[in-house]
């Protein structure tokens, strides 16, 4: 979930930003007829969180039952670039890159994720 306004990692955000968030949260709890979960928030650089999508953001994650759910707060260096990467696979594929002309590499990168 991110609010509307773009809030980027050497950005500042906003008192409303974080409201947005909430709103966006009541909201998903509500339709989704959520029990219980998480609610992770994220600002700033990847290499300060473990995201890697490089704008405020939250998560709400709603295990399963079936283990234990952790949450990482930080990546070592390589792990996000391993994202980047999977993120510009994604990318292709919004362009309209059909699947099969993927490389095998670029597969791997998303499988399990399509």
């Amino acid at each position: 979930m991110a609010p509307k306004r773009y809030v980027g990692p050497e950005d500042s955000f906003l008192q409303e930003d974080l409201t947005a968030a909430g709103d966006l949260f009541f909201w998903a709890r509500s339709e989704f007829k959520l029990k219980g979960g998480g609610f992770v928030l994220r600002f700033g650089s990847p290499l300060d969180n473990a995201g890697s999508v490089l704008h405020l953001h939250a998560n709400i994650i709603v295990p399963d039952g079936t283990g234990d759910v952790s949450v990482a707060l930080a990546k070592s260096a390589i792990r996000i670039e391993h994202g980047f990467d999977r993120l510009r696979v994604f990318e292709k594929l919004r362009k309209g890159l059909p699947l099969e002309a993927l490389s095998a590499g670029e597969l791997a990168l998303v499988s399990g994720y399509l």
